[in-house]
């Protein structure tokens, strides 16, 4: 276990624990109680061992998210990392700036954040319209339904 005690200035002892995998340090939190401390620390392991994320800094934002995910794509379809960026760009800086943990779904999906509106009226294609394009005889002999 990596609990450490720690004494402040004020001469009271705090325990800072210490999650790590492999060499990389993930997460780090300080306790008044070295129970409290050690509790912590095998609740983010067993996170980490069962493959669930752990939470994210306090001070990590969104922006630094998107920038990470963008770096990711960047080798990806020329035209998927585009519309990746536009998509993106439509997000307001004051979301951006936010820490990841102070967001919620509903600030994600206020208007202020909605995407562009579709500069065609016209609807996209879907199946169901599809089949109303075609003729009555085209669709018979697609699905070669006897005439009647």
């Amino acid at each position: 276990m990596s609990v450490e005690a720690r004494t402040t200035k004020t001469g009271k002892t705090r325990y800072l624990a210490r999650v790590r995998s492999g060499e990389v340090l993930v997460a780090s939190k300080t306790f008044g109680r070295k129970s409290d401390a050690e509790a912590w620390e095998r609740e983010q392991k067993h996170l980490l061992d069962t493959g669930r994320p752990l939470p994210p800094k306090r001070n990590f934002t969104l922006g630094e998210l998107v920038g990470m995910f963008l770096l990711a794509r960047k080798s990806g379809n020329p035209h998927t990392v585009d519309t990746d960026r536009n998509n993106l760009a439509s997000l307001p800086q004051s979301l951006l700036a936010r820490p990841l943990v102070s967001i919620q779904a509903s600030d994600a999906t206020s208007s202020s954040a909605s995407p562009p509106q579709r500069e065609s009226s016209k609807s996209p294609d879907t199946p169901r319209t599809l089949g109303r394009k075609s003729s009555p005889g085209a669709c018979r002999r697609r699905i070669r339904v006897p005439p009647e």
